[in-house]
């Protein structure tokens, strides 16, 4: 193993230790300021489903929001996602977090796909 690749593997786990800590931090911050301003845990569940639907869906689909009504749908299907996930987790077990996700984002796949066609690739290399 030469320098360099040990220099980025290195650089590479303290990134990723680095990103967990920020992450971990910042959950515990959002539940100290929940439970000082007494805003009740169920939001900042929601908070965090929502920001990683957003993240993961989000840039997956990211050249349709060009088209306003493809913002209409993805707020709809954010607010879907988060009910969906939170209602699992009330009523059902949180082993059924991951079938219900997939189901449902799934559902949210095709339909998005129905209505706005397939994402764009972007723009071809040239050669």
């Amino acid at each position: 193993m030469t320098f360099v690749t040990w220099h980025k593997a290195l650089l590479d786990k303290l990134l990723l230790a680095g990103s967990a800590l920020l992450v971990a931090g910042l959950g515990v911050g959002f539940f100290a300021l929940a439970d000082r301003y007494h805003i009740p845990p169920v939001w900042i569940f929601a908070l965090g489903i929502g920001g990683g639907f957003i993240v993961a869906v989000g840039r997956s689909l990211r050249s349709k929001f060009r088209q306003p009504l493809f913002v209409v749908f993805f707020v709809a299907w954010l607010v879907i996602h988060t009910l969906v996930t939170l209602l699992v987790i009330k009523f059902l077990t949180i082993l059924w977090v991951w079938p219900a996700s997939f189901l449902e984002l799934w559902i949210g796949y095709a339909v998005a796909f129905w209505l706005f066609g397939l994402p764009s690739r972007g723009k071809p290399r040239s050669k």
